[in-house]
């Protein structure tokens, strides 16, 4: 049985994109030649719970005790709630992925590479440089070129 969800892709308050619906992939995890068809076709794979929660959640506190740190978070609050200071914006903070031990758990071992490697049918290498934007709840960032 194959799960679907509804979604719509919203950038700068606008509706760019209606998504409808997005197709579950967690049943093809070990078809590699289903996912790369998938991928073809659809131009996506959702894998529900791909990642380790764990370690997803302490990347998460890491970044958002970087944060805390620089003064951009609302003190008082629990860190993990990452309540933007008023007055704050964030936008190109490559310093967050710097020595970023959990992060790079999340991007560059495990599961994320492991499924890259499914889709490309062999070893796999990433970047040297992370990209880490963060955005503050609200109308977000435009589409761009």
């Amino acid at each position: 049985m194959t799960t679907t969800i509804d979604l719509q892709l919203v950038a700068g308050g606008e509706v760019i994109a209606d998504v409808l619906p997005l197709r579950e992939s967690n049943d093809a995890l070990d078809d590699a030649a289903e996912l790369r068809r998938r991928i073809g076709e659809e131009g996506y794979l959702f894998i529900r719970g791909g990642l380790d929660r764990q370690q997803v959640l302490e990347a998460r506190r890491e970044m958002l005790t970087r944060l805390a740190a620089a003064g951009v978070l609302e003190e008082g609050c629990d860190v993990m709630e990452g309540r933007l200071r008023p007055g704050k914006a964030q936008a190109f903070s490559p310093e967050l992925a710097k020595d970023n031990g959990p992060l790079m758990r999340v991007l560059y071992d495990g599961a994320m590479m492991d499924l890259m490697g499914k889709l490309v049918g062999g070893a796999v290498r990433h970047f040297d440089f992370t990209w880490v934007r963060t955005v503050a709840p609200g109308p977000g960032t435009k589409c761009h070129a």
